[in-house]
């Protein structure tokens, strides 16, 4: 399939740029750098551990350990509409608690019902602050290893802000995005067992 068939290029420094695995738009014949930008990305697979941890992959842990501005801690809750679980830092879970405030005066300030309550439940209740240590090792808590039925092996998946975590062969029962990882997680299943 031609990569370009998706993707629109106007000028052939970018088509070049595109070819050589580095989409960013060109100004002045300079690519521009891209800053104060960090999200989370990837695919990464954990095993447990003899005591039964699991370790953020490294090339997510730094922005985890920043998004908890240093505390050691994790955040982790099942997912509400995913067989998997959701992992990120403490500043997340305030935004989360501040999407809520702005909705409930949004909703305020046009004269509309919001259920404030409902939407902390939703975002909140079930989620634990755990426990992670400078090499990224921390324990699962059981609710998520319940929902999302993780026993020895976990995947982690990073969405910008979070993580998903997932029993890899739970990937493989689902469609849609969750296709594209298919390969992958057949890969590292049958390196695994080979």
């Amino acid at each position: 399939m031609d990569p370009f068939s998706k993707v629109r290029c106007n000028s052939t420094a970018r088509k070049a740029a595109f070819e050589r695995g580095n989409p960013l738009p060109f100004e002045q014949g300079r690519r521009r750098a891209v800053t104060g930008v960090k999200i989370l990305s990837g695919t990464a697979f954990s095993i447990a551990d003899g005591k039964g941890r699991f370790a953020i992959p490294v090339s997510m842990r730094q922005f985890l350990r920043e998004d908890s501005a240093g505390e050691g801690k994790l955040c982790l809750a099942a997912h509400d509409r995913h067989p998997c679980g959701l992992a990120y830092g403490l500043n997340h879970k305030q935004r989360l608690y501040d999407e809520v405030e702005r909705a409930a005066a949004a909703a305020e300030a046009r004269g509309d019902a919001y259920d404030a309550e409902a939407a902390y439940f939703t975002r909140l209740a079930q989620v634990e602050d755990v426990n992670c240590d400078d090499a990224g090792r921390f324990f699962l808590p059981r609710s998520v290893r319940d929902h999302s039925g993780i026993e020895d092996v976990a995947m982690f998946s990073g969405l910008g802000k979070y993580l998903q975590v997932w029993k890899p062969e739970r990937v493989l029962e689902q469609e849609g995005p969750f296709a594209l990882l298919h390969d992958t997680v057949r890969r590292f299943l049958e390196g695994r067992s080979g």
